[in-house]
């Protein structure tokens, strides 16, 4: 993931997530799909679709770091044959997480 300046472009193919604490996050769209609230603002006409940048404020930045790893995490194991790994999240984050899970319904 790379943190790119909120005033340049959103190279195609990617999305730019941006915290309540004002951090970015660019990661590719197709791993961020994995959320269906953020594929239906993507790909609903809104104006996130035409920026790729969605703000998040109720999310801070140590949460979205790991939504964003899970997503690629995820990506790279969901054509797989057998179980993927286990996924480890920070025991002190994880109801905030499960929070987070079900607002982007993840």
């Amino acid at each position: 993931m790379v943190v790119p300046s909120e005033f340049e472009e959103v190279p195609e193919g990617y999305l730019r997530l941006v915290s309540g604490d004002g951090f970015e996050f660019l990661l590719h769209a197709e791993c961020a799909h994995a959320s269906e609230f953020i594929r239906t603002l993507m790909d609903g006409g809104f104006a996130e679709a035409q920026s790729r940048t969605l703000r998040l404020p109720e999310i801070p930045a140590r949460l979205l770091e790991t939504v964003c790893q899970y997503f690629y995490f995820r990506n790279q194991y969901k054509d797989s044959d057998s179980p993927p790994p286990i996924f480890n999240i920070p025991r002190d984050a994880a109801l905030e997480l499960l929070m987070v899970a079900n607002f982007l319904l993840t």
